[in-house]
């Protein structure tokens, strides 16, 4: 009799682990049990198809698949701890070490305070998005940046690919390698790097909320095919190398009453917001694009050029800054070889109604120091300048 007892509770005990394992498969949620906060987590190459919790140091990683094709997946970041050491294949062959990586359209919630290291790996980036659009959202923060005696080139702190399969079809490429971000503090420190950027992307920038702050990157936010446009939120830079805000092959604009823009670097070629590139005037380039302020309050130290817009022949239209509004502040230190500009709008040979600055509104403050260069302006425009208001 007693053994008949002991049976019926082993098989008790076994029917209840079944229903708790029929459950959980019922409820959708696996718990994976291996910790990525040294290896990185790869979602790229092989995402779960059901939701998944990974352990992440003290904190969790949250994966949720999309639920259809009109819908994205989230990653929820809960006080998670990263390491940007997984090695990911996302073009191939070309690969990187990336801390988190995934491929589509996904959303990214930020939850309590997270954290992701980077080690001494070329080429490595923080999260990751191929072929698809990144947004980020929640009440949490993310701190990127290298533990100590670390040192790496070309760090992508965030990196949103398009699909470089169909580059030749534009229409298709601009649907990926977009980023956004809602709400949530994002933070880089990226001094233990070179040729680094914080936030890249092959085409559209979208700051609609948020804090960002960077320190020590060449570019903080780079558009490579795309427009940056800033509709809110608060955006600050510190000792970076090249550009604060920068569109290599497109537009920018900055609007909204609580949108602050702070950027301060005594770098020597420092330059606060391009749109467009000075390096490149072959007659096929297109990288050429406008400025556009309509409010926020921005104030840039620089050691260059405070605005930058390129005129090209190529883009109509082009390499033009116009300001309608808001509080801005620009002070160049030292200038360049040649020329140092608190604004510059440059196009050479330009039409009318290109190459030229034009305020309108706000207040605005242009100062140039001149300690190595050549020419020393506030404002110079290539294709004339007309001043209405303000």
């Amino acid at each position: 009799m007693k053994g008949t007892k002991v049976y019926k509770r082993i098989t008790i005990l076994v029917t209840a682990l079944f229903l708790c394992s029929i459950f959980s498969l019922f409820v959708g949620v696996f718990a994976a049990g291996v910790d990525v906060s040294l290896t990185g987590l790869d979602l790229l190459s092989s995402p779960p198809a059901e939701e998944t919790v990974y352990t992440a140091g003290e904190g969790t990683v949250t994966y949720t698949p999309a639920a259809d094709e009109n819908s994205c997946a989230v990653i929820t970041l809960n006080n998670a701890q990263l390491t940007a050491n997984t090695r990911v294949t996302y073009w191939s062959p070309n690969w990187c070490h990336a801390a988190l990586a995934a491929k589509g359209d996904v959303e990214i919630v930020l939850v309590g305070e997270s954290e992701i290291n980077f080690l001494s790996l070329t080429g490595s980036a923080g999260l990751l998005v191929y072929d698809g659009n990144m947004t980020i959202k929640g009440s949490g923060s993310l701190s990127m940046g290298f533990q100590e005696n670390e040192f790496a080139n070309s760090i992508q702190a965030i990196d949103v690919m398009s699909d470089y399969d169909v580059f030749e079809n534009k229409e298709e490429y601009e649907k990926g390698g977009n980023f956004t971000i809602e709400s949530g503090a994002l933070n880089f420190d990226l001094t233990n790097s070179i040729s680094s950027v914080g936030i890249n992307a092959s085409n559209n920038i979208q700051i609609d909320g948020g804090n960002i702050t960077g320190i020590g990157q060449s570019k903080t936010i780079y558009s490579v095919y795309g427009d940056v446009v800033v509709s809110g939120g608060r955006i600050e830079a510190r000792q970076f190398g090249s550009t604060f805000l920068y569109a290599r092959r497109g537009s920018i604009q900055i609007s909204g009453e609580s949108t602050i823009l702070e950027a301060a670097s005594t770098k020597s070629y420092s330059t606060g917001i391009n749109a467009g590139s000075m390096d490149h005037l072959d007659t096929d380039s297109v990288e050429a694009g406008n400025i556009v302020i309509l409010g926020g309050k921005i104030k840039l130290q620089v050691s260059y050029i405070g605005l930058f817009a390129q005129y090209l022949p190529s883009v109509p239209n082009s390499g033009n800054i116009e300001i309608s509004g808001g509080e801005i502040v620009l002070e160049t230190l030292s200038g360049s070889e040649d020329i140092g500009a608190a604004i510059f709008a440059q196009g050479e040979d330009a039409p009318e109604n290109c190459a030229s600055v034009t305020v309108s509104g706000g207040n605005l403050t242009a100062q140039s120091g001149g300690e190595r260069g050549v020419a020393s302006v506030g404002i110079y425009a290539d294709g004339g300048i007309a001043i209405s208001g303000g």
